[in-house]
């Protein structure tokens, strides 16, 4: 019991790291790039100088959800791990596979741009199983974190498609919403344990 909750004060360094590491990556960024306009991935990207402050971000993530989706084996949630664990093995890849940089003209490698795509999607589908995988275990009306994390997730990819002027800003918001699930999927572990 005392390493499941070491384990969960882990995830949350990670989940913090990550954090930092996202929120503090567009500063490092070139004057061209811009966090309303610009991806998370794109402070990332292949080529750009301090990308490894993202990609840090990115692995860090992937860590805490790694963590957190064994915690959720032990517990028996065998959707929920397995979720977490396609988010984490995702985040890494999206860490490992940088997509193109923003500036035209800009040599990048396309393999790594498709890559950086298909863990990014699969990244965010596994997101969604994994906060709807809650409730239906538990049999009870989602908690207001999962469902404002479910419905950003739902929602800003579209907002994104639609006005790529503000694909940054949407993504920051949705991933605001998914670090407080994270947050909570955390603490509310460390809470249940102890009663």
């Amino acid at each position: 019991m005392e390493s499941g909750r070491s384990s969960d004060r882990i995830a949350a360094i990670f989940l913090l790291l990550s954090l930092a590491a996202l929120t503090l990556a567009p500063l490092a960024m070139p004057s061209s790039y811009n966090w309303i306009d610009h991806t998370t991935s794109e402070s990332a990207a292949q080529g750009v100088p301090n990308a490894w402050i993202a990609r840090l971000g990115f692995a860090s993530w992937g860590m805490a959800a790694l963590l957190l989706a064994a915690r959720k084996l032990r517990m028996g949630e065998k959707l929920g791990a397995a979720a977490l664990t396609i988010f984490g093995v995702s985040m890494a890849g999206a860490a490992s596979f940088s997509t193109k940089p923003w500036e035209g003209g800009s040599e990048y490698s396309a393999f790594a741009d498709q890559a950086h795509t298909f863990f990014a999607s699969t990244m965010g589908m596994a997101f969604l199983i994994a906060v709807i995988s809650g409730p239906a275990v538990r049999r009870e009306r989602p908690h207001w974190t999962e469902a404002a994390a479910f419905l950003a997730a739902l929602l800003m990819p579209t907002v994104m498609a639609v006005e790529p002027t503000v694909a940054g800003a949407a993504q920051r918001f949705m991933f605001l919403f998914a670090y407080i699930w994270f947050f909570h999927q955390s603490v509310a572990a460390t809470t249940t344990r102890r009663t």
